[in-house]
């Protein structure tokens, strides 16, 4: 380690001349110096060793003092590392000092300032305050009176153990070693019912060490995912099992001794959220942020103001609506359009954003004044918190080209006088009275008795056709079961990778009518999509399910009649529409 440290040393003196060039090459360019702290995103647990360091951007330091610990431990540092470069079209250079600290017992530390001197001025970090909480492996295995008897184990654990319905949890895997595990694979993960799961890829798998009654063991992380809570109550999570080589005086035909670890189960009490639910709540449960910015200030009443909305968040992607407005009358406003939308992993949690734009539409000339609003539950707080925009929306609006045009209406015709009735029933009688009339009369009798015959053939076909449409509904009213459509969905799947979106489009566009369909036990064809959503919100299903099957449905018409028909779309859709059968399935 010592000799790291030297190496790490040698090089900083390396880079600093490197660094001196570049301040020189590119000052100008570079943004503005910053010193801050980095420690551990989590808490630590009693024991463990954990990084902390102190990071000089766009300067160099002639002299670093270190900060006080507060009670921690160093066991390693400072480790002097400098860097440099050129990002997003600006210059940029830092110079850390970084050190390996161990917990104490559990309790709360706070590291000092340090300090940083260059040339001009005397930076100050912040202080940053690291918790330390008692070791979550409460017991050893079953059966175990000693560590001494354990050498290694396997631990889950899932954090917070009391949450919200949709809040993100961290359920994490850890393998505790006191002797040398070549390989330690997962063969077997909890089923995670009443979960939705998200695996992470981007979680710390760096060895550290924790005491566990007394013993030192080496810790490494092994599975990390992010839990979404549907449902309230107590959510069991069961076992893990993985297959361990461990190395030891026996050895196996690859090297170590063969062994199969169980993880312990974990519980989680989820908790509904807070009666009544706000006007303008949309359904999430996390930390959000949000931009919204209005395309102009000014226009007339024959355009349209686009309202572009950014919002960023953690909680369940699955579960949020977009959000409704408050707009004067005279304002008129359409369903959001979907313009971005993604869910990415930071290395801590999961994050959704989501790009909105509105079309709002002046009926009236004047000045309006609104302010948009969205509302979400903070689960820290545990109270509903509403997002709104430093200052309201301010637009004025002028009459436009057709401002106050109507249509022209039709000239007033001039009524004439009706003619007087002794004379006008004379001339009916003179008519009469001549041959010529008579003919006439005979042949209309004739027509009419035509008529009344086609009439009448007429009903009789009818009568057959609604005897064969009713044969045909009853064919149609035999919906699927829920193993066929579930069987009909897994297909579609396998269809992701096609060529020919527009027929995925079609085909889920015809399984989703059938599923919804069976939900509401109507036959296909008396289903339009207003008429189903308005059922289906109706029957209380999710708002999110009800939006998620209203963008597939819409997404598919548009490929079905309006041959629109993108392929980076497809996944999306499959994915709302499995979401959409999780909930409906369950009724069937």
């Amino acid at each position: 380690m010592p000799r790291l440290f030297a190496l790490r040393q040698a090089s900083g003196r390396f880079l600093a001349a490197v660094l001196c060039l570049w301040a020189a090459i590119a000052p100008a360019q570079s943004e503005a110096p910053a010193f801050e702290v980095r420690g551990p995103r989590r808490e630590v647990t009693e024991g463990a060793r954990f990084e902390v360091s102190f990071v000089l951007k766009n300067e160099t330091a002639l002299r670093f003092i270190p900060p006080d610990f507060g009670g921690l431990n160093v066991r390693t540092g400072p480790a002097e590392i400098r860097s440099a470069g050129y990002a997003n079209g600006k210059a940029y250079s830092q110079q850390s000092w970084v050190y390996e600290l161990e917990a104490g017992s559990a309790g709360s530390y706070t590291i000092g300032p340090a300090q940083a001197q260059t040339a001009q001025r005397n930076f100050r970090s912040q202080p940053l305050t690291v918790r330390v909480v008692k070791s979550s492996v409460r017991r050893l295995r079953k059966g175990s009176t000693s560590a001494e008897k354990e050498p290694y184990f396997v631990m889950a654990d899932v954090s917070p153990e009391q949450a919200w319905l949709g809040q993100q949890l961290l359920y994490r895997l850890r393998l505790y070693t006191r002797v040398s595990v070549s390989e330690a694979d997962l063969i077997e993960l909890p089923s995670f019912d009443g979960f939705y799961v998200l695996e992470r890829q981007r979680y710390d798998t760096r060895q550290q060490h924790e005491k566990v009654e007394g013993k030192v063991y080496s810790v490494r992380t092994l599975y990390e995912a992010s839990l979404f809570a549907q449902r309230t109550g107590a959510l069991a999570i069961g076992p893990a099992r993985l297959r361990l080589l461990v190395e030891g005086r026996e050895r196996g035909l690859l090297g170590g001794t063969p062994a199969i670890a169980a993880s312990n189960a974990v519980s989680v009490e989820v908790r509904p959220l807070p009666e009544p639910h706000p006007e303008r709540f949309c359904g999430v449960v996390g930390q959000y942020a949000w931009t919204v910015s209005a395309d102009k200030q000014a226009l007339t009443t024959d355009d349209a103001l686009t309202l572009t909305v950014r919002i960023q968040g953690n909680g369940d992607a699955r579960r949020f609506v977009n959000p409704r407005f408050e707009l004067p009358q005279t304002l008129e406003a359409f369903d959001p359009e979907v313009r971005e939308q993604e869910e990415y992993e930071t290395g801590d949690e999961f994050v959704h954003q989501r790009t909105l734009t509105y079309a709002i539409l002046p009926k009236e000339p004047g000045t309006y004044l609104f302010t948009p609003e969205m509302t979400f539950f903070h689960p820290d707080s545990g109270t509903y918190q509403t997002l709104r925009t430093e200052k309201p929306v301010e637009i004025t609006v002028v009459p436009g080209a057709n401002y106050g045009k109507s249509a022209p209406l039709p000239d007033t015709a001039v009524a004439l006088p009706p003619p007087e009735t002794s004379a006008w029933w004379e001339s009916i009688e003179e008519d009469m009275a001549k041959p010529w009339v008579m003919g006439m009369a005979g042949m209309a009798a004739l027509f009419v008795l035509a008529w009344l015959a086609a009439l009448l053939w007429q009903r009789r076909r009818r009568k057959a056709q609604a005897t064969d449409l009713a044969a045909a509904e009853d064919r149609i009213s035999a919906l699927p079961d829920s193993r066929a459509l579930h069987a009909q969905l897994q297909q579609l799947r396998h269809r992701l990778s096609d060529s020919a979106p527009e027929a995925f489009y079609r085909e889920l566009l015809r399984w989703l009518e059938r599923a919804v369909a069976a939900y509401l036990s109507v036959p296909p064809f008396m289903l339009s999509r207003h008429v189903a959503l308005k059922q289906l919100a109706a029957r209380g299903v999710p708002a999110a399910v009800v939006e998620a099957i209203a963008e597939v449905w819409e997404r598919c018409e548009k490929a079905a009649y309006a041959h629109v028909a993108p392929p980076e779309h497809m996944r999306t859709c499959w994915e709302k529409a499995q979401l959409a059968w999780k909930h409906l399935s369950g009724r069937l």
